[in-house]
């Protein structure tokens, strides 16, 4: 549904109309998040650090596809922005959005629901709720029984394909999907803890960043979709960012900083 005032133009017409509408959005996301995370830099590094995030591999990848991924992130960044500064209703609407990429915002929808129970903000889960049930009816307005072909085309694209988690791709099967669990296992049991973090603390942050990388590991795929990687962001920020106490803590900090500039 949001495609489609793309329709009646040419595909070099909704390439520029796509690269001005979400290049902006995206970048600002960028931004908050540095915000949210309270990175201790100042406006050059800012700058230069923005630039960096924007030029990078998956953003330049998503672009050049057209990547719905892109808007999706920039959204998810921006409502999480507002939840920090004690927004509830807004934040709905656009997590609502966010649902056009269902399989990429599904662990970090559940995550801001349960949080949301957790500390009662009630208006965020009902606006996603209206947004979400006027997103839906409009699209069955404009195409009537679309859910059905929707369903249809899911099954045939995974049939055809031979859809699997990242892990899998790379380790085979068992010892990925045990991977897998093993970290979404661990993800849970921090998220578990920090059920009741205020929305403006360290920890919350510590939480929506894990979450999102977290997600990066259960995407199905049948390739690379280094676009995803687009959600790493805030991750790469606080390993770069922050000094953890220990020498375990160092050492992986570092690995994982390797890994992600691998």
């Amino acid at each position: 549904l949001l495609l489609a005032p793309l329709a009646p133009l040419s595909w070099e017409g909704a390439r520029l109309v796509f690269l001005c509408v979400v290049a902006p959005p995206l970048e600002l996301s960028f931004w908050l998040c540095i915000r949210t995370l309270r990175i201790p830099i100042g406006h050059p590094a800012g700058i230069a650090l923005l630039a960096l995030a924007f030029f990078s591999w998956p953003v330049i990848w998503g672009l050049r596809l057209l990547q719905l991924t892109l808007p999706v992130a920039a959204l998810i960044l921006i409502s999480w922005f507002l939840i920090a500064r004690g927004r509830q209703i807004v934040p709905g609407i656009l997590l609502a959005l966010v649902t056009i990429k269902p399989q990429l915002v599904l662990p970090v929808l559940a995550w801001l629901f349960f949080w949301s129970i957790m500390r009662r903000r009630w208006s965020l889960i009902l606006s996603f709720a209206a947004a979400e049930a006027l997103l839906l009816a409009a699209t069955e307005y404009v195409v009537p029984g679309w859910f059905g072909h929707w369903l249809a085309s899911i099954h045939n694209y995974t049939g055809l394909t031979q859809t699997a988690i990242p892990l899998e791709h790379l380790l085979g099967h068992w010892l990925g999907l045990a991977l897998t669990l093993i970290i979404v296992g661990a993800c849970v049991a921090i998220l578990w803890k920090l059920r009741r973090a205020e929305a403006d603390s360290a920890d919350f942050a510590q939480a929506m960043s894990l979450i999102l990388a977290t997600t990066v590991c259960l995407v199905p795929m049948n390739a690379p979709l280094i676009y995803n990687y687009v959600l790493l962001v805030p991750g790469f920020l606080v390993l770069a960012f922050s000094r953890q106490d220990g020498a375990l803590a160092a050492v992986l900090r570092i690995l994982a900083l390797a890994q992600l500039a691998l």
